[in-house]
């Protein structure tokens, strides 16, 4: 591109936006009353980046504002941009498709781009569905997106950017991959100054929590598992770590900027890198600050040591994949643990005074009714403090998604995969069936008179205390009214 094209390129108009999804479209009819909501991190990367470069951009997160498509057709259209960046997951993509076509309607002339993990599974498929979208951004998108804005016309002259799925002629063209980005802390801080208010519209979970406000923070990207649920396609197999500086820099800005006293780290595999937690800590120590933390762990990426560390820089709780509690499940999802690996860190990680959240899944394709019983016995044996359990949601480019109508009955509509929906129904069982499990298995967990006692006692705020009881309130319509028809719903979509 010649000087005075890059120029006038600067003064193109970007908008971000993370769709309208509304509570209950993410969690389920009654759980949404309890659910979370963070950040966009990508999006505000990806705006700060552009930033940076000089361009005018905006930052819109219709979840969080609740926008209805209305609103958010209305609000971005105001910002008057040239393009019009949209991320998605599965069950937002028909949603951006319906943002997308409401603002080509209004004005043509806008470009509208999507990205995310959805596209970045089945790109061809989702253009072809999707109209709307004139173009696709193919996993991570940090140097992709300069290239975009900088060249992007009617001329559809993009077969040099690596990392596109574009319409030429009404041809889908898919251009060479691009390489993940190596160096993750050569990356800007996201633009969380032009989201809405942090502390207001954004929440964790009732018991996910010791401190307001709570940040969220992703710092790293890739995993090694090997899971036949989850798709690495965006961020990869290798793992990347932003360095513990980059971290509690981070963190240091968060404090200062909204008062942070609790970090959330998103991110997998975060105490992974043992060099990096041992960092973390000194430069905790060193900046004196007053945090205290959460984060998410495979149960192979733990060892005491590392325990130790964590509970000396403030982790209170540690959340693991565990999945199911039936060896021949877990070794035919690939999750490479055993029972005892599980119940040998949940001991450390108790010894270590740090609180426990296991994860589990319902419905694996090779779920019976004898490994379900299995997996409702483990949970009830171990030793955690809190249970998040969910059904089988089969995603795009993964193995369980390519695979699953030769294990049951499988409802493939991208709006209701979320893990709260039986959409996947194992030939072991009837319609309904794992959701009544599910059901039952939490009744069994949170009302041990033990378990109502410690949540009792957690409620040591007027904020805390107003989202248990909403939580909870969710919680009992969920137990008691909540039937998934799959009659209905297959008419609905």
């Amino acid at each position: 591109m010649d000087r005075k094209n890059k120029m006038n390129s600067k003064k193109k108009r970007i908008a971000f936006v993370n769709p309208p999804l509304s509570m209950e479209e993410r969690y389920g009819k009654y759980i949404g009353g309890a659910g979370q909501i963070f950040p966009p991190w990508g999006l505000s990367v990806l705006a700060s980046i552009l930033r940076k470069e000089g361009y005018n951009v905006m930052l819109q997160d219709c979840e969080a504002l609740r926008y209805d498509f209305d609103k958010a057709c209305r609000e971005i259209l105001k910002f008057e941009p040239d393009i019009v960046g949209i991320s998605a997951v599965t069950i937002s993509i028909n949603n951006s498709a319906t943002l997308a076509k409401m603002l080509k309607d209004i004005n043509k002339n806008i470009r509208i781009l999507i990205g995310g993990a959805h596209i970045s599974g089945i790109p061809r498929k989702t253009m072809e569905y999707f109209p709307a979208f004139d173009i696709g951004v193919i996993c991570e998108a940090e140097e992709t997106i300069i290239e975009l804005v900088e060249n992007i016309s009617d001329k559809n002259e993009y077969k040099h950017i690596k990392g596109i799925i574009y319409r030429d002629n009404g041809e889908l063209v898919i251009t060479e991959p691009r390489q993940v980005t190596r160096n993750l802390d050569s990356l800007p801080f996201p633009a969380y100054d032009l989201l809405p208010y942090i502390p207001k519209y954004y929440k964790p979970l009732a018991f996910s929590f010791k401190r307001l406000p709570c940040i969220s923070l992703v710092s790293s990207r890739g995993c090694y598992g090997q899971c036949t649920f989850c798709d690495r396609t965006v961020s990869g197999k290798k793992m990347r770590f932003h360095s513990a500086e980059y971290i509690v820099e981070f963190i240091t800005k968060m404090v200062n900027d909204y008062g942070a006293k609790e970090i959330n780290f998103l991110d997998d595999l975060f105490v992974a890198n043992k060099k990096r937690l041992y960092d973390f800590k000194e430069l905790i120590k060193k900046k004196d600050l007053d945090i205290v933390w959460t984060g998410n762990g495979r149960i192979d990426s733990i060892s005491q040591e590392n325990l130790k560390i964590m509970k000396e820089t403030n982790c209170w709780l540690m959340s693991y994949g565990i999945e199911s509690g039936s060896q021949e499940v877990l070794d035919s999802i690939k999750k490479n643990i055993t029972l005892e690996q599980i119940r040998r860190v949940i001991d450390w990680t108790k010894k270590e005074k740090i609180e426990i959240k296991g994860f589990f899944m319902l419905g694996h394709l090779q779920e019976t009714k004898e490994t379900l019983k299995k997996t409702q016995d483990f949970i009830m044996s171990l030793p955690i403090d809190y249970l998040s359990i969910t059904v089988l949601s089969p995603l795009p480019n993964t193995f369980d998604y390519e695979n699953a109508d030769k294990y049951g009955t499988f409802n493939n509509d991208w709006r209701l995969l979320n893990q709260r929906v039986e959409v996947f129904v194992p030939h072991d069982f009837e319609s309904n069936e794992l959701q009544e499990a599910l059901k039952k298995t939490l009744v069994r967990f949170y009302f041990k008179p033990k378990a109502a006692f410690t949540y009792i006692k957690k409620i040591f705020s007027y904020q805390r205390a107003k989202l248990i009881f909403k939580g909870f309130f969710s919680f009992l319509l969920y137990i008691f009214f909540s039937k998934y028809d799959h009659k209905k719903m297959e008419k609905q979509g």
